[in-house]
């Protein structure tokens, strides 16, 4: 009887120590398909970078203006000798709802307004009672309304429709001031900036609506070097603020001076030279520049780097003599050559953008996703219930509590056709229960080595074949060794109770 057990248990420990073979063996193929994966994704990671490298952009350099091509002289207008020509233009501006351009006209005491070629359209002057004087400056309110600033005297700041009709003046707080209003500009928040070259040379902003002073900046002063005393002002002539920095041109100390546009405080100096008058940002935010003495336009960055002049002394195309107003409009640009008597209209070549780098999505996270898929099918949990395990929970009604815990659970094939059309009141079973796979020659192998019953052995077989952390939920003692011999992690029904919490929500519901 004992040589019968040693020789029932030597078997066992043989068929334990092949099942341990293969189980070494399968382990180092999981190990070589994973170091082959991780080669895999080495290389394909180290051509993605090799076909990813592109050329380094060009760099576009301040100062060195080859990278950037000049604006082209379009054409120019003058009125006609049937309108009458245009005398000393100061100003130009392009009014943002019609396109249409209005000049103020020094010579003629007026403004005249032009279609964006040129063509005259209609002209005005008259100031309620009185007239233009000395029209220098003009802006557009949020309203579409013309302010124009006339050099008088008295000197005034009156306000036009856009039709030419005249709306009124505009006092500050409500009453008349001494004061020389010049440049005129309307801010994103409706706010309206004034140089005032009377006594005090300074900016003014206005709220328009009140006349209120909301902030003034700047006094008078000569600078003997245009590097010498900031936020002193000598004739300040245009204004224009973007992005919370205020351009003014500060015409006789040769510079541009720029503050902060909340708090005034002087920020830095543009240093031009000649005699800036006009300034506007136009394309590309580039600040555009009228040197009167220059005889050009000078074109900066928002931070005051040199990009490039265009223009030179001349009454030819593309020449200026003394010009003083600018407006940029989109790519074009607009320039008041005073004492050629006209405008002369520009434009920025259309400019590609820079190639910009593509953006690539990581490539090594996508690559590692098979891995990571492969590791996850290697470690997962596999549920497998023998026919007995099945019976308690079926019995106790908990079968639906298995699929909250579980999720699914295998069993047989033959156990599947039995209950699957199975419910519990209106939970299938076959929501919980798949018909599990396994090897017919392993399961075979199990009945005759363990000697137990063909459903016992199809039972063990799909507990071991594929996952690796396989759980057996059943119940006969004989079987559990059997499962931890096979290294089977196994438990029975009263353990899964306890293990997933249903034995102590069974006593509080029982408690309610």
């Amino acid at each position: 009887m004992e040589n019968e057990k040693e020789k029932i248990e030597e078997k066992h420990l043989k068929f334990e120590r092949l099942l341990e073979a293969e189980r070494r063996k399968k382990r180092k193929q999981l190990i070589l398909v994973i170091l082959l994966i991780l080669l895999i994704l080495l290389l394909s990671y180290f051509i993605y970078f090799l076909r990813r490298r592109e050329a380094p952009l060009p760099t576009v350099e301040i100062g060195r203006r080859k990278a950037i091509a000049p604006p082209n002289f379009l054409f120019y207008f003058n009125g006609t000798p049937r309108t009458k020509p245009m005398n000393r233009p100061q100003d130009v501006k392009v009014h943002p709802a019609t396109g249409n351009v209005y000049v103020t006209d020094l010579g003629n005491h007026r403004v005249a307004v032009f279609d964006s070629r040129g063509n005259f359209l209609f002209d005005f002057n008259k100031a309620g009672k009185t007239t233009l004087k000395y029209p220098h400056y003009l802006a557009f309110d949020s309203q579409g309304r013309v302010w124009v600033s006339d050099k008088g005297p008295p000197e005034k700041l009156y306000i036009f429709e856009a039709t030419g009709k005249f709306v009124g003046e505009f006092l500050p707080e409500g009453k008349r001031w001494k004061w020389q209003p010049e440049g005129i500009f309307f801010d994103e928040k409706g706010l309206l900036y004034v140089t005032d070259i009377q006594l005090n040379h300074q900016l003014l902003i206005f709220d328009p609506k009140t006349g209120k002073l909301l902030l003034r900046v700047g006094k008078v002063g000569q600078a003997l070097q245009s590097r010498t005393f900031p936020g002193f002002f000598a004739f300040p002539n245009s204004v224009v603020a973007v992005n919370n920095k205020i351009f003014v041109t500060d015409s006789n100390n040769r510079r541009v001076q720029v503050f902060d546009q909340k708090t005034g405080k002087f920020l830095f100096l543009i240093l031009t030279g000649g005699i800036p008058r006009g300034i506007d940002v136009g394309y590309k935010g580039r600040i555009h520049i009228v040197d009167a003495m220059g005889h050009n336009v000078m074109v900066y960055t928002q931070n005051g780097k040199p990009l490039l002049t265009f223009g030179m002394l001349g009454a030819d195309l593309g020449q200026m003599f003394h010009p003083n107003g600018i407006d940029c409009d989109g790519r074009y640009i607009y320039v008041a050559d005073t004492w050629n008597h006209r405008v002369d209209v520009w434009a920025w070549p259309l400019e590609a953008p820079l190639p910009k780098p593509k953006k690539y999505i990581p490539c090594l996270p996508i690559l590692l996703l098979p891995l990571l898929l492969l590791l996850w099918w290697s470690w997962r949990k596999k549920y497998v219930a023998k026919e007995d395990f099945l019976a308690r929970v079926i019995a106790d009604g908990r079968l639906k509590s298995l699929h909250e815990k579980m999720k699914k659970v295998y069993v047989t094939p033959s156990l599947y056709e039995k209950v699957k059309d199975y419910y519990e009141k209106d939970f299938p079973a076959e929501r919980v229960l798949r018909p599990g796979k396994y090897n017919e020659s392993f399961a075979q192998k199990i009945k005759e080595v363990y000697e137990v019953d063909e459903e016992t052995a199809i039972t063990l077989a799909i507990a071991r074949r594929g996952a690796r952390r396989p759980l057996l939920l059943v119940e006969e003692e004989k079987i559990r060794q059997i499962a931890d011999r096979l290294h089977i992690y196994n438990m029975d029904y009263e353990e899964f109770l306890v293990t997933f919490g249903l034995e102590k929500a069974e006593k509080l519901k029982e408690k309610g």
